[in-house]
């Protein structure tokens, strides 16, 4: 068996395990990593079905992927000393990515320190879907380059490449609003609340059960976020009286913006 114990899984070792290639320890270890990490999820998905439609050019096809995914542990691995294991290396990375996420919160330097509190207690980013619907080759590549940029936290690649995705008339329609959804997500955390507001409304008005809550929340963090507290006011009461994931937080937010008055 190949030296895996500090090595992130790469593009060919995926692509590998999918062709069984691997023996059967190197394919278990796969699999573990995998099962313990969305990232690996939605790339395997996206691998698999390149190979289903092009299996002849998947493995060049690939190298989107293979880019970044090195990206991604790059920065991990290269502050970890020579006698640190891959998994210590990965803390590097999730203290990188709490700092990430507190980012927004300069958007509020000349908002209320109520809302700025508000934000870094609650607003976190979206756990990017898995890769539903059968769908073109290459829209597919894009979609899967479009949620890798998405959980690297790169939004402003995010964006661009889910406004690619959703011009192409080929893109298929289930995945349509889980795009729409990310971009606008995309947008909020890279400081760009105002141009969320128009990606998550489109998800708001098709009125799927499946993503209504997680928009509305979005939606109204992006309203509130653009001085239109009215309107984010109205969503958080809403999503406030009924059972959905983000109950709780957004009661206690209506509740300290209503005290604030």
């Amino acid at each position: 068996m190949k030296d895996l114990a500090h090595t992130p899984p790469t593009v060919e070792l995926l692509l590998d395990y999918l062709e069984g290639r691997l023996s059967a320890d190197e394919a278990r270890w796969v699999s573990q990593q995998v099962e313990s990490e969305p990232f690996y999820q939605e790339a395997l998905q996206g691998l698999k079905q390149a190979l289903a439609e092009d299996p002849d050019h998947a493995r060049s096809r690939a190298q989107r992927y293979r880019d970044l995914m090195r990206q991604r542990f790059q920065e991990g691995a290269s502050a970890a000393s020579a006698s640190t294991n891959w998994w210590q290396a990965r803390g590097w990375q999730i203290a990188a990515a709490i700092l990430l996420l507190l980012l927004p919160a300069l958007y509020f330097l000349q908002r209320p320190p109520l809302e700025e509190r508000l934000a870094q207690q609650h607003l976190r980013p979206y756990q990017a879907s898995s890769l539903r619907g059968g769908t073109e080759a290459s829209t597919a590549e894009t979609y899967i380059a479009a949620l890798l940029a998405y959980q690297q936290e790169a939004y402003a690649d995010a964006i661009a490449q889910f406004e690619t995705f959703l011009a192409h008339p080929e893109a298929a329609e289930g995945l349509r609003q889980p795009a729409q959804l990310h971009l606008g997500i995309s947008y909020l955390l890279n400081g760009q609340a105002r141009e969320a507001v128009d990606p998550l409304s489109r998800v708001l008005g098709q009125n799927d059960p499946r993503y209504n809550d997680d928009a509305r929340w979005y939606l109204a963090w992006a309203y509130l976020q653009s001085d239109r507290d009215t309107e984010a006011l109205e969503l958080f009461s809403l999503l406030a009286q009924k059972p959905n994931p983000h109950r709780e937080a957004a009661q206690e937010v209506w509740e300290a913006l209503r005290a604030d008055g």
